[in-house]
């Protein structure tokens, strides 16, 4: 006879009834807590180890699935909330060769699904070979639907690290499933470590790829060894763009772990130090000689004037090499180290969102001769960030602001150390030199003012300046009325394009680069929207 539910419940009942007449008094409502608790954790063991059994440990299953111990590595993000990093679950899916009594059969049925894959050739006394790693969800359903019932067949799950966005791989690096092992990946682990926490890059991935783009279309055009570029907001230092363009450069980020003579724009430093020294003003004259002699070498300018006598502001604008000593040798040697000390350039280590930046390799005795040859971008080497910091440092007003990576960072840090007109005045000589007969004459775009210095410099290789090697940069700044973002471009070792270009100097190549990558990006930064307000 079926019972009903009444009678189920009556039965429970008579349970109750049963234990509260065999306890005694005070203790009842104990025991049958700890009864029930008791049997809860049975059903949670029972259920446990069942789970345990079938889905991770059971070696008698024809479909043996091993669970594989993972931590969770956060979410990568740009500054738009698209995935730069992401930690997916894939499969890795493997053979144990002496379980296996049907290999040919599982060849065959393995055909569609990985052509490629030849198990006939498997050694039988083999117990465990990996047939392909990070299998996808979707090429995992259809080797279990296929093959995943034959005994010695391995599907594992394991974590895989995806990098959907290409532009960014070079910065962003790798890591495993627990930890970053190169670049941006290995220097963001204390941050994961301590936040535990998704990151949101300041990076803008479409402005990015932009850039990586137009490097990869100049070290092509100019043959040059590679390149490197930084954008950052003027206002924040926030990072928008980051590109190191290197083929073997598997662990180096050039514009965090690198530092280098960059040349004349260097002179932008010496200029504004001069200016807030009250050594100079913009419009003093000085005699310009066709040399100058520094120690054993003498210092000509690169041809660009056939002027006897140049003002401050025309220095600048023609990139005069003579021109910069002279300015320096009035500010005088303190006065000059004394200022790259308070925009950074040199004297304490530097970050980026926490993340160390290479220091500056300055020189162990600032002497008149090294001073002089800072003047015009020699015997300084320095990190790229650093650089670009010190320069928005000129042209935001005199503030300078620690740079960031990461998203959302109030800027709770500034130090103001130029006064608001000289950095006025650095923005006009900036402009200046973009004007007919400026060195950065070509970088203009139209309808947007904007201001840039440019450089060129002899690699120091074998304990001597080679001309045959060189760097070309060029500092940029727009829109020069409300600066707003600064960019930083250097091409490494480019080469005489013949019928293409008839120099090796900035002129030539970096400077219409620059022109190229802005073309394409102010669109994407909202310019003409920024200048309309």
């Amino acid at each position: 006879m079926v019972k009903n539910r009444t009678d189920d419940f009556n039965v429970g009942k008579e349970i109750k009834h049963f234990l509260q007449d065999r306890t005694p008094s005070g203790l009842n409502t104990e025991r049958i807590k700890i009864f029930y608790i008791t049997c809860l954790a049975l059903c949670f063991f029972l259920t446990g180890s069942t789970f345990f059994t079938i889905f991770i440990k059971s070696s008698s299953s024809n479909n043996i699935i091993y669970q594989k111990d993972s931590c969770y590595r956060p979410t990568i993000f740009d500054r738009n909330g698209v995935i730069l990093a992401q930690s997916i679950l894939a499969f890795d899916f493997a053979i144990q060769p002496n379980k296996v009594e049907n290999i040919n059969t599982i060849s065959k049925k393995l055909k569609s699904i990985l052509p490629s894959v030849d198990l006939s050739k498997l050694d039988a006394n083999k117990k465990f070979v990996y047939i392909k790693r990070n299998v996808d969800i979707e090429v995992y359903t259809k080797i279990k639907s296929a093959i995943g019932h034959f005994k010695g067949v391995q599907l594992i799950p394991v974590k895989k690290r995806i990098y959907p966005i290409k532009s960014v791989e070079h910065i962003i690096g790798t890591a495993d499933d627990c930890s970053g092992k190169t670049k941006l990946e290995y220097k963001l682990n204390p941050f994961f470590e301590k936040e535990k926490n998704d990151a949101f890059l300041t990076i803008d991935s479409r402005i990015q790829r932009s850039l990586n783009n137009q490097l990869e279309s100049a070290i092509r055009k100019f043959k040059a060894k590679g390149a490197f570029a930084i954008i950052m907001d003027v206002k924040t230092n926030e990072i928008i763009a980051l590109v190191s363009n290197y083929e073997n450069s598997h662990y180096r980020i050039e514009p965090i772990d690198g530092r280098f003579e960059l040349g004349s724009v260097l002179k932008v430093f010496n200029t504004a130090c001069a200016l807030a020294t009250d050594s100079v003003t913009v419009d003093e004259v000085f005699d310009i000689p066709k040399s100058y002699k520094i120690g054993k070498f003498t210092v000509k300018d690169a041809g660009r004037h056939k002027h006897d006598e140049l003002s401050v502001k025309d220095i600048f604008k023609f990139s005069s090499n003579v021109g910069s000593i002279k300015i320096a040798e009035k500010m005088g040697i303190q006065n000059q180290k004394k200022c790259f000390e308070k925009l950074g350039i040199i004297g304490k280590q530097n970050f980026v969102s926490s993340i160390k930046l290479v220091r500056s390799g300055e020189p162990k005795e600032w002497s008149k001769n090294k001073s002089l040859s800072i003047s015009y971008g020699y015997g300084l080497s320095i990190n790229p960030i650093t650089m670009l910091v010190a320069f928005n440092a000129t042209i935001n007003g005199g503030l300078l602001i620690q740079p960031s990576l990461l998203k959302n960072r109030s800027v709770d840090k500034s130090e103001r150390i130029l006064l608001p007109h000289i950095s006025s005045q650095i923005l006009q000589i900036l402009h200046d030199a973009t004007g007919q007969g400026g060195t950065a004459s070509r970088v203009k775009v139209l309808d947007i003012s904007i201001g840039a210095k440019t450089g060129t410099a002899n690699k120091f290789k074998d304990g001597k300046y080679n001309s045959k090697s060189v760097y070309t940069s060029i500092l940029v700044v727009l829109p020069i009325q409300q600066p707003q973002y600064s960019m930083l471009i250097v091409l490494d070792e480019p080469q005489t394009v013949k019928g293409v270009v008839p120099s090796r100097l900035s002129y030539y190549n970096v400077v219409p680069t620059a022109h190229n990558i802005l073309e394409e990006i102010i669109p994407l930064l909202d310019i003409y929207k920024m200048m309309e307000e």
